[in-house]
């Protein structure tokens, strides 16, 4: 038996393991476009401003050799002829399998006005990404980042402990897929509070440049900022090219509860996967815990050992700027449902969001995250099972309809 792997992130290093958890001794080939280890793509801003060297980056060390994986680094599957069972890879070379795992991640999204040809001019997803940002950051020169998620706060906190004076350009809101709006409001003055300023509804309309060199930029607001360095971190896109002319997908591939897609043996799971949610429908959770439950549940299935999917959720953690946020689930009440805020201080939001069946549609925590786990793991039952009985009694003006 042949396993081809397509990536080497959590999903891909899952499913490897569970292959071998089987006892199954059967070649594995592995192909990354990156040269090296598996790295945890969230601690990129940390070694973008050297405050951990490569070693702190990788979450498997030793692991090619450990797990008797043979590899093909800076290489990518381009193409695929599934009747016949044949990967084409970025350097020609064609690879027969039996069974083939697609875990090849997202792409940062470029947008139009950020040429990538300039120096200065910057995405930050992997680990090439952060060593080619490291030569443009000074401590007291200026950096402009363009984005309002999880990697543009990140980057901005990273740079601004380096000392570079950071602003940060958001579209509309500020980690909507993560908080709510009081909590975002709450990371806002966090950031402003370590000197990150922060323009909201706001975007880059040009990027300025001088003999190949970016100079600075110009905002919607007819703001101009001189800087030498400008991240774009405004989403991502799949990397499912591969797929052309094969399947239909739209943000995700399709998968079933086997992680099996619509081709004979290719399975797919982590970002790139459009699989059932536990809440009901299907989306792309494109988060760490599921990226490595949606590997395990394919390798199983792949090595001929049955087992499904139980639902994806969405649930973050995130530790910015001195304050920890967990939330789980929606952050935003839907028509008909209800809020309770256990707490609503300056550093301690506690929210959860209910039906009107008191099911638990959605936990946000900032500041003091204490027993959020506990809550967070109640998102979709409900809430009489006893946990919430164990709460102080709750006044009505903590309690929005």
């Amino acid at each position: 038996m042949r396993y081809l792997i397509a990536g080497n992130g959590p999903a891909a290093v899952n499913a490897v393991r569970a292959i071998r958890s089987l006892g199954d001794t059967g070649e594995i080939v592995m192909v990354s476009p990156e040269d090296n280890e598996p790295y945890s793509r969230i601690t990129v801003p940390e070694y973008m401003a050297g405050e951990i060297d490569e070693g702190g980056m990788l979450f498997a060390p030793g692991f090619y050799s450990e797990y008797g994986v043979r590899t093909k680094l800076a290489r990518s599957v381009v193409k695929l002829f599934p009747d016949k069972h044949i990967a084409v890879l970025s350097s020609g070379e064609e690879i027969v399998y039996d069974k083939l795992l697609l875990a090849t991640g997202a792409r940062p999204y470029v947008p139009d006005w950020a040429d990538m040809s300039l120096r200065g001019m910057f995405t930050l997803w992997n680990k090439s990404d952060a060593e080619e940002v490291k030569p443009c950051m000074e401590p007291g020169a200026n950096a402009v980042i363009a984005g309002a998620g999880l990697v543009a706060f990140q980057a901005a906190r990273a740079l601004s402990s380096f000392g570079m004076k950071v602003t940060l350009v958001a579209r509309r809101f500020i980690m909507s897929r993560q908080l709510d709006a009081h909590a975002a409001e709450m990371l806002r003055a966090a950031a402003e509070e370590h000197g990150v300023r922060i323009l909201l509804h706001t975007s880059v309309t040009r990027l300025l440049s001088d003999g190949g060199t970016v100079t600075g930029v110009e905002l919607s607001n007819g703001e101009t900022i001189a800087s030498r360095c400008v991240l774009a971190c405004m989403g991502t896109k799949p990397n499912l090219g591969m797929l052309d002319g094969l399947l239909e997908y739209d943000g995700g591939v399709d998968v079933d509860d086997h992680m099996h897609t619509a081709l004979p043996d290719v399975y797919a799971a982590g970002d790139i996967v459009r699989a059932r949610m536990a809440s009901g429908g299907c989306a792309v959770r494109a988060i760490w815990p599921n990226a490595v439950a949606q590997g395990r549940i394919a390798g199983l299935n792949m090595a001929g050992h049955p087992e499904l999917w139980d639902g994806s959720r969405a649930m973050n953690s995130i530790e910015l700027f001195g304050l920890s946020f967990i939330s789980a689930g929606e952050t935003e009440p839907a028509e008909g449902e209800r809020e309770i805020m256990l707490s609503c201080k300056e550093r301690d939001y506690r929210k959860i969001i209910t039906d009107s069946t008191g099911t638990v549609r959605g936990v946000t925590f900032a500041g003091a995250v204490r027993e959020a786990g506990i809550f967070a793991a109640k998102v979709g039952m409900s809430a009489s099972g006893g946990f919430m009985g164990s709460l102080p009694e709750l006044s009505p003006e903590l309690i929005r309809e």
